[in-house]
């Protein structure tokens, strides 16, 4: 936690999006990947039936003529294209979720990435401000005066100015 806090991350913040980033992978696992993989197994299961209906048809096929023949090799080259077009979609359906996948992770790790550099950016500057009005009012000690406040902001400018070049 002490690490977490020296090098200006929100632990709490971090386990947040831990469990955000870990729901969002669960919820493409259970509505995307199940569905495909389901709807795999369905075709298998068609193609696995279209085989064994195409080997029983090719028993029946060799004790006929030879006019039977050759719609054997017809229906041979329409399973063949039946199975390559049922791969070729699948591994293009495989292929476009992956990648939606992969665009949808970049875009939250990137929105993620922004969102804690400008918390940052807000601390440091609520810290330099909180800084200045310290030095204001130890100034201010020291004088045993109060100044008008005009020249207050003044000197807060000023000295804000001169952490800020510090820092740049």
């Amino acid at each position: 936690m002490e690490l977490f806090d020296k090098l200006g991350v929100d632990w709490r913040l971090l386990i947040a999006q831990i469990i955000n980033f870990s729901l969002l992978l669960f919820i493409l696992y259970k509505f995307l990947y199940k569905p495909v993989l389901n709807l795999m197994e369905k075709r298998e299961r068609k193609v696995r039936e279209s085989l064994d209906n195409a080997k029983k048809i090719e028993e029946k096929l060799l004790n006929t003529e030879r006019e039977k023949e050759a719609i054997i090799k017809k229906a041979k080259e329409k399973e063949l294209n039946i199975i390559r077009e049922a791969e070729k979609k699948a591994n293009e359906r495989r292929d476009n979720i992956i990648k939606k996948i992969e665009k949808e992770t970049g875009d939250l790790i990137n929105k993620t990435k922004e969102k804690l550099r400008l918390e940052k950016k807000e601390t440091i500057n609520e810290i330099k401000k909180e800084i200045a009005e310290l030095i204001v009012l130890s100034v201010e000690k020291i004088l045993q005066e109060k100044m008008d406040d005009e020249e207050d902001k003044r000197i807060v400018e000023k000295i804000v100015n001169d952490i800020n070049n510090k820092n740049l």
